[in-house]
């Protein structure tokens, strides 16, 4: 089984505006209320390719429940455990020619919630499972959240983390199968601006020797590279008509793991085929408002 894990996730509000005049009354002309979240992303790009996925997360208030209910609706839906107090955040994400998203803090994490998700993770995946973890953390949660469910998991458990700065770096000694920083990402773990594709894949190099086994750098419409101890690859993106970015990194490494876990070979094999998987469903996720369908994804893939 495949599970996501979402600490933050949300209602995304996409608003629909001609312009954006700040200080002024705007007239919206439509709007759209989704589940998100890095982890719910993954999970909604990973159904409509027809892999079985369990999202698991927290949840609070009547927001919460709506995004445990969407998920349900996909048939996806694993535990979500209950916060108890507040909602779960909605962001609002303003479309006017430009992208303006406005990301809210998630509730706070009670010390029971947090045992709830410890307890899943010591008992629930078995090895030859795939964990992904991504996205931001809520209060009070701090860098290491995602460290201590790695710990947790039972041997043969496969890792895949897609997270920023020290959350993702403190992951790194307990060797996850794949880490996804894009570009900017990258920059911050590394402490400087990424200097052409020579220093990212020199970076990536060093991400995995400090643990990763595979580094995948996400590069918007560059494509994306991959580096692990036996080589690099590089894809180009397609040339598509972008509408949305939000989710495209999201429906990438979704992609990524279909590819991965679908295709038949030594590992080279199904590195590349899951390279190629992952750049059609993020260029596809981005020529769409919310999370591309399996057709558009099977049509950029067959070029």
């Amino acid at each position: 089984m495949l599970y996501t894990v979402t600490l933050n996730p949300a209602l995304d509000y996409v608003v629909h505006t001609p312009m954006l005049s700040p200080g002024s009354v705007q007239r919206a002309y439509s709007a759209t209320l989704t589940p998100a979240g890095k982890g719910i992303n993954v999970a909604r790009m990973l159904v409509e390719l027809g892999k079985p996925v369990q999202a698991v997360g927290f949840k609070a208030g009547w927001t919460g429940d709506a995004v445990e209910e969407a998920m349900k609706a996909l048939d996806c839906a694993g535990p979500f455990f209950s916060l108890g107090e507040g909602q779960t955040r909605i962001n609002v994400k303003l479309r006017h020619g430009e992208e303006t998203d406005v990301n809210l803090p998630g509730p706070p994490v009670t010390p029971d919630a947090w045992l709830q998700l410890m307890h899943w993770a010591a008992s629930v995946p078995v090895p030859g499972d795939t964990v992904v973890l991504s996205g931001s953390v809520p209060p009070p949660l701090g860098e290491e959240a995602y460290a201590a469910i790695l710990v947790l998991l039972a041997p043969g458990v496969r890792a895949v983390v897609d997270a920023e700065g020290d959350l993702l770096r403190q992951t790194l000694p307990y060797h996850p199968l794949l880490i996804k920083p894009n570009r900017e990402e990258l920059s911050a773990l590394m402490g400087r601006k990424m200097d052409g594709e020579d220093d990212i894949v020199r970076s990536a190099r060093n991400l995995h020797r400090a643990g990763a086994r595979n580094v995948l750098v996400s590069l918007g419409g560059d494509g994306a590279i991959l580096v692990n101890e036996g080589g690099m690859w590089q894809r180009k993106a397609p040339t598509v008509e972008v509408c949305n970015t939000v989710g495209a990194g999201d429906a990438m490494l979704a992609g990524f793991l279909y590819g991965y876990d679908e295709t038949q070979g030594n590992e080279a094999k199904k590195l590349s085929a899951a390279l190629d998987w992952g750049i059609a469903a993020g260029s596809a996720t981005a020529a769409c408002e919310g999370i591309a369908d399996a057709e558009a994804v099977r049509k950029l893939l067959a070029g």
